[in-house]
């Protein structure tokens, strides 16, 4: 894809967000006989920061008007040569994340990185989970851990490991959900 056509549909999509007082998350673009337009739109606030009812909301309602206003955009500009399709949503719970800024608000939270080639001194693993430890501008931190059937999450025998940004093709946030506990069977007093 473009770079040009793709900051060019990220600065369009921005303007319609920035009018609703929220911001772009991420944008995707998938070439193909029929284009795919991710772009995810998100609430600019952090994930610790206090909301009130004034604080912006990306829900359904303004994924619609961001779709509308910005599917019209690119109707006037005939980006795409091939026929395109625009999904606008929420990152959700286990969100992507485009840069290592992103990942400073969910310091503490598992994250899984697949990486495009491996790094030195890890063979030929290409993904790494974690718990985050750190993100700066360029690049981030995880002590390694797996996570167990039941949900618990395993620490691996590893000194933590900083991650160049550049070097991911993908990073998302997991959200762990523990395998509840059995309700304990009740005796009544004709029990054995």
């Amino acid at each position: 894809m473009n770079e040009e056509i793709k900051n060019t549909v990220r600065n369009l999509a921005e303007q319609i967000a920035d009018s609703l007082g929220l911001i772009v998350w991420g944008l995707d673009i998938v070439p193909g006989p029929t284009t795919k337009v991710r772009l995810f739109i998100d609430s600019p606030v952090a994930k610790n920061d206090e909301v009130d009812e004034n604080t912006p909301v990306a829900g359904i309602d303004e994924c619609e008007k961001v779709s509308k206003r910005l599917g019209l955009a690119l109707d006037a500009e005939d980006f795409f040569p091939n026929p395109w399709t625009l999904e606008v949503s929420t990152p959700g719970l286990e969100r992507k994340f485009y840069s290592a800024a992103q990942m400073r608000p969910y310091i503490g939270d598992l994250i899984e990185a697949a990486l495009g080639s491996p790094l030195d001194g890890f063979g030929s693993r290409k993904v790494f989970r974690g718990k985050l430890l750190d993100a700066d501008d360029d690049s981030f931190e995880l002590e390694l851990c797996s996570v167990g059937e039941d949900g618990r999450i395993l620490p691996e025998n590893s000194p933590p490991i900083r991650i160049p940004f550049n070097a991911v093709r993908n990073a998302r946030r997991i959200h762990v959900f523990s395998t509840p506990n059995k309700p304990r069977e009740r005796r009544g007093k004709g029990g054995r």
